[in-house]
């Protein structure tokens, strides 16, 4: 995401916590209100990850209610035209970031508002409406969605100083549509995130215009678009008569012999 000032609102944080809580918003938010003041604000900042570094397991054992932990927060950050992450740590409790480093190897993962992006891009390309007109696709541009992969780095000349993308092909026949359904063959984009230069076109079927053509058998598994249905499955009914023998308390749970904490993040999750 973009930093922007006027959506940070940072509110009363909690005065003790467990130490492996998951980050409140508040606190997400004042991470990011230390990172936009450390950095400098602009559009071309965006935020990757922000996440809670969890503590050392000694002090997890040894922590008891009503005692505080420093709250650690670990950070991906990146500017757009600069190829590289930054990452570093901050500590909520002195509201400064405690150690930073540059990892210019690094990619950033590729964030939704990129992706539409590029799609946009990728679709104002001559080359691409091209491919697209010889299949006899061009009136449907609409309804294309390009869909872009990381492809890693893996030493090839073109990859180098750059966050490269592939971009597959896919199209809908209605905007509801589901659209893997519908692979438009051979047609590839390869974008530059960084400066979102399309660096080549590559449509596998120009040479001989003996195309597969785009399947248009729909495929589809949204309630809303269905006009069948299968017949429903026999009840299954889950019971339990003297109530749950577990407990769920926050991230706490506690079932039987188990005493555990539940955390989720967006890299690992659950």
């Amino acid at each position: 995401m973009a930093l922007r000032l006027e959506e940070l609102e940072v509110g009363a944080l909690p005065a003790a916590r467990h130490p492996l809580d998951m980050l409140t918003e508040a606190e997400i938010a004042q991470a990011a209100a230390i990172i936009a003041k450390h950095y400098g604000w602009g559009e071309d900042l965006r935020v990757e990850t922000i996440d809670l570094e969890e503590p050392d397991k000694a002090v997890v054992r040894a922590w008891r209610p009503g005692v505080t932990v420093s709250r650690i927060v670990r950070f991906n950050i990146y500017r757009r035209g600069v190829t590289g992450v930054q990452q570093g740590r901050i500590d909520l409790d002195r509201d400064a970031v405690l150690e930073e480093w540059f990892r210019p190897d690094a990619r950033a993962m590729v964030a939704v508002e990129e992706v539409l992006e590029i799609e946009a891009t990728v679709k104002r390309d001559p080359r691409f409406q091209e491919a697209l007109r010889r299949r006899g696709l061009l009136d449907e541009l609409e309804y294309m969605c390009v869909d872009p992969w990381t492809v890693g780095d893996f030493g090839h000349a073109i990859e180098e100083g750059r966050r490269v993308l592939n971009c597959f092909v896919w199209m809908r026949t209605f905007p509801l549509d589901n659209y893997y359904a519908h692979p438009v063959e051979g047609l590839h984009a390869l974008v530059d995130l960084s400066d979102l230069s399309i660096l080549r076109v590559e449509d596998h079927f120009e040479a001989d215009g003996d195309y597969v053509p785009v399947p248009r058998q729909p495929l589809n598994y949204d309630a809303d678009v269905l006009t069948t249905f299968r017949p429903p499955s026999a009840p299954l009914d889950i019971v339990q008569r003297d109530g749950p023998g577990f407990t769920v308390a926050g991230q706490h749970v506690t079932w039987e012999n188990w005493d555990f904490r539940v955390g989720f993040n967006g890299r690992e999750g659950l």
